[in-house]
């Protein structure tokens, strides 16, 4: 008896149960089918962004230098693509120009559709086109910082000014710390129209003067491309002593009693008592590599190619001049390519230090803009490290006037350079990292087109 009076109480709350699961149930569904189908149009309207935007970047690029006309012409390809702020307050446009790349990212604030029910009113959705130009110009930056991830990649310190005619790249996603510019440093782009930019993040305690670098402007992974070198193997002419009193070539050094060889590699090395001396010494192959650390160096044009050991002129009043052929005065052209040898250990580059001075023009020249010299890419570095060496390249300013023209490139490599009281002229850097100390001087980066190589051809680059 007990068992049929309960049955009939216990069915109708069973019933009610399973409507309220019904019930909860069916409200999940339409949810996710009102996300499923926002996110569908918001993936649809991502596309129709990134297809504006690329096309509106490669319209502008057509026209760099002249970066008034690329944003104008980029504008008005994103108008024609659906996109135009003027017309449709919900559209945001942010185009950034320099003399070789522009940037165009669109933005909309787009209304939901069945997401308000959760309370989700709109999607701001967004696409980033980066394009270059490089039609028969210089490098599209003045420097560039290869690293991926170093924290910092580019660190500027010190109490001196750096002044850059060039953008400045960072390809580091470092969060925060990307770029940092600490204590008294100074960064200052040296006209408008030029960029700070920055993949990652940034730090800037000290000084950031100039267009767009406080805070920089968010930029994208940029290649590089880079032009083979030319394999010059001949052997380099004797040194030859051309004032002071005389004294032996040193060993290791072509001429030399005991010259280096691909067997036997040594270091041609000048020691500091040779001070008070000069010679010329010629391009050719360096197994081992060179370290002067006293007299004066007049380096003929040409490449030296240095198998290992790398270069260094650190001694107390060194003095190296790249020279025409049979000169004393600065002119002619050189190119140090610092690679491996089978042997000999790899080697850094170092210019400067101790009171020594340098003034070195690329082998192609500083006044090179004529295109009926037909010269090689390779021809307007000054520095070429081969990607197999890592060794840090160093350049230290000092009292005195400092020339390091043309582009040094170590794809590996941390590239220093260290201001002194006088002024160091360069014209750019392309390094896997850099840091760059002012120390009281002025580092120029004068992003010369007549002493860097050019490159042809423009594109999407993101």
């Amino acid at each position: 008896m007990s068992s049929t009076t309960r049955s009939p109480n216990r069915r109708p709350r069973e019933r009610g149960q399973a409507i309220v699961v019904f019930a909860i149930s069916l409200v999940l569904l339409i949810i996710v089918a009102a996300l499923a189908f926002d996110t569908g149009m918001v993936m649809l309207e991502r596309r129709d962004e990134q297809n504006a935007a690329d096309s509106a970047a490669l319209a502008g690029a057509r026209y760099l230098p002249a970066t008034s006309m690329a944003r104008s012409k980029a504008l008005a390809m994103a108008a024609m693509n659906g996109y135009d702020p003027v017309s449709d307050p919900s559209v945001t446009i942010r185009i950034g120009t320099s003399a070789t790349r522009i940037e165009v990212a669109i933005s909309r604030a787009m209304p939901s559709v069945f997401a308000g029910v959760v309370g989700q009113t709109s999607w701001d959705v967004g696409a980033l086109a980066v394009a270059v130009k490089m039609d028969d110009d210089q490098p599209f930056a003045a420097f560039v910082a290869l690293s991926p991830d170093d924290c910092p990649a580019v660190l500027i310190s010190g109490t001196g000014v750096v002044s850059s005619n060039g953008d400045v790249q960072v390809n580091s996603a470092c969060p925060d710390q990307a770029l940092k510019i600490s204590g008294q440093g100074s960064l200052e782009l040296a006209h408008d129209g030029l960029g700070c930019y920055v993949v990652g993040g940034s730090q800037i305690s000290g000084k950031a003067n100039g267009t767009y670098c406080d805070p920089p402007q968010q930029g994208s992974p940029l290649t590089f491309p880079v032009s083979g070198m030319p394999l010059n193997a001949s052997w380099p002419m004797p040194a030859l002593q051309v004032g002071g009193t005389t004294k032996a070539i040193p060993s290791g050094c072509p001429g030399s009693s005991a010259p280096a060889s691909d067997a036997a590699p040594a270091v041609c090395q000048f020691q500091s008592s040779y001070a008070g001396t000069a010679w010329r010494l010629y391009p050719g192959y360096y197994p081992g590599g060179i370290k002067l650390q006293g007299g004066v160096f007049y380096l003929e044009p040409g490449i030296y190619h240095l198998a290992g050991g790398g270069l260094q002129a650190a001694g107390n009043g060194v003095l190296v001049i790249s020279v025409e052929s049979g000169g004393t005065s600065l002119g002619g052209g050189v190119l140090l390519f610092n690679t491996t040898h089978t042997v000999a250990a790899s080697g850094a580059i170092q210019l400067g230090g101790s009171s020594a001075e340098f003034h070195l023009h690329p082998l192609g020249g500083i006044h090179s803009c004529d295109p009926s010299e037909d010269l090689e890419p390779w021809e307007r570095y000054l520095i070429f490290q081969d990607p197999a060496v890592t060794n840090e390249v160093v350049i230290n300013a000092g009292d005195s006037d400092m020339d390091a023209r043309g582009l040094i490139f170590a794809p590996t490599a941390n590239v220093k350079v260290n201001g002194g009281s006088g002024t160091l002229s360069m014209d750019a850097i392309i390094a896997y990292t850099f840091q760059i100390n002012g120390d009281g001087g002025n580092i120029n980066v004068l992003y010369d087109a007549c002493a860097l190589p050019t490159f042809t051809g423009y594109g999407l680059i993101i």
